[in-house]
Protein backbone atom coordinates (compact mmCIF):
# COMPACT_ATOMS: atom_id res chain seq x y z
CA UNK A 1 0.00 0.00 0.00
CA UNK A 2 1.31 3.47 -0.90
CA UNK A 3 2.07 5.80 1.96
CA UNK A 4 -0.27 8.79 2.27
CA UNK A 5 1.48 12.11 1.60
CA UNK A 6 -0.32 14.96 3.37
CA UNK A 7 1.44 17.51 1.14
CA UNK A 8 0.70 15.78 -2.18
CA UNK A 9 -1.10 17.69 -4.88
CA UNK A 10 -4.05 16.22 -6.79
CA UNK A 11 -3.10 13.77 -9.52
CA UNK A 12 -5.20 12.91 -12.59
CA UNK A 13 -7.63 10.06 -11.89
CA UNK A 14 -7.77 9.02 -15.52
CA UNK A 15 -6.24 9.94 -18.88
CA UNK A 16 -9.02 12.47 -19.62
CA UNK A 17 -8.50 14.48 -16.46
CA UNK A 18 -6.13 17.47 -16.53
CA UNK A 19 -4.26 18.91 -13.55
CA UNK A 20 -3.67 22.60 -14.28
CA UNK A 21 -1.44 23.52 -11.34
CA UNK A 22 0.59 21.91 -8.58
CA UNK A 23 1.65 24.49 -6.03
CA UNK A 24 4.46 24.09 -3.52
CA UNK A 25 4.61 26.74 -0.80
CA UNK A 26 7.67 27.37 1.37
CA UNK A 27 8.45 29.76 4.21
CA UNK A 28 12.10 30.37 5.15
CA UNK A 29 13.36 32.39 8.11
CA UNK A 30 16.75 34.10 7.85
CA UNK A 31 17.83 34.94 11.42
CA UNK A 32 20.84 36.95 10.24
CA UNK A 33 18.79 39.28 8.03
CA UNK A 34 15.67 38.99 10.26
CA UNK A 35 13.42 38.30 7.29
CA UNK A 36 10.99 35.67 6.06
CA UNK A 37 10.92 34.59 2.44
CA UNK A 38 7.65 33.16 1.14
CA UNK A 39 7.94 31.21 -2.11
CA UNK A 40 5.30 29.53 -4.25
CA UNK A 41 6.33 27.27 -7.14
CA UNK A 42 3.99 25.79 -9.73
CA UNK A 43 5.33 22.42 -10.94
CA UNK A 44 3.15 22.52 -14.07
CA UNK A 45 3.91 26.00 -15.44
CA UNK A 46 7.37 26.26 -13.79
CA UNK A 47 6.48 29.75 -12.51
CA UNK A 48 7.66 31.08 -9.16
CA UNK A 49 6.33 33.85 -6.93
CA UNK A 50 8.31 35.20 -4.00
CA UNK A 51 8.17 37.88 -1.34
CA UNK A 52 10.65 38.80 1.39
CA UNK A 53 9.09 40.11 4.59
CA UNK A 54 10.81 42.20 7.26
CA UNK A 55 9.60 43.77 10.50
CA UNK A 56 7.90 46.63 8.63
CA UNK A 57 5.61 44.07 6.96
CA UNK A 58 4.12 42.96 10.29
CA UNK A 59 1.92 45.15 12.50
CA UNK A 60 3.73 43.99 15.65
CA UNK A 61 7.20 43.96 14.04
CA UNK A 62 7.78 40.39 15.31
CA UNK A 63 9.37 38.62 12.34
CA UNK A 64 10.23 35.35 14.13
CA UNK A 65 6.86 35.08 15.88
CA UNK A 66 4.98 35.62 12.64
CA UNK A 67 7.26 33.16 10.84
CA UNK A 68 6.40 30.52 13.44
CA UNK A 69 2.68 31.02 12.70
CA UNK A 70 3.27 30.99 8.95
CA UNK A 71 5.39 27.84 9.11
CA UNK A 72 2.63 25.94 10.93
CA UNK A 73 0.11 27.00 8.27
CA UNK A 74 2.47 25.98 5.44
CA UNK A 75 3.47 22.67 7.04
CA UNK A 76 -0.16 21.69 7.66
CA UNK A 77 -1.39 22.98 4.26
CA UNK A 78 -3.75 25.49 5.90
CA UNK A 79 -3.57 27.97 3.06
CA UNK A 80 -5.17 29.05 -0.16
CA UNK A 81 -3.75 30.42 -3.38
CA UNK A 82 -4.96 30.76 -6.94
CA UNK A 83 -3.06 31.06 -10.20
CA UNK A 84 -3.05 34.79 -11.05
CA UNK A 85 -3.64 36.48 -14.39
CA UNK A 86 -0.49 37.12 -16.42
CA UNK A 87 1.68 39.79 -14.82
CA UNK A 88 -0.40 39.93 -11.62
CA UNK A 89 0.86 38.95 -8.15
CA UNK A 90 -0.30 35.73 -6.55
CA UNK A 91 -2.62 36.07 -3.58
CA UNK A 92 -1.61 33.73 -0.77
CA UNK A 93 -3.74 33.31 2.34
CA UNK A 94 -2.26 31.51 5.33
CA UNK A 95 -4.80 30.34 7.87
CA UNK A 96 -3.08 31.07 11.18
CA UNK A 97 -5.14 30.50 14.27
CA UNK A 98 -7.22 32.51 15.02
CA UNK A 99 -6.43 34.97 12.22
CA UNK A 100 -5.48 34.92 8.56
CA UNK A 101 -2.39 36.38 6.92
CA UNK A 102 -2.78 37.70 3.38
CA UNK A 103 0.16 38.27 1.05
CA UNK A 104 0.65 39.33 -2.56
CA UNK A 105 3.68 37.60 -4.06
CA UNK A 106 5.15 39.06 -7.27
CA UNK A 107 6.27 36.66 -9.97
CA UNK A 108 9.99 36.01 -9.80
Amino acid sequence: MAQYDNCAQPQPKDKNEYVAHQFHVNAHFDAKLMQVTLTVNDAITKKTWEKCLTKIDFDNGDVKGNYDKMKVAVDTSKMACAFPDEGKPMDLVLMTHPDYMNFELPEK
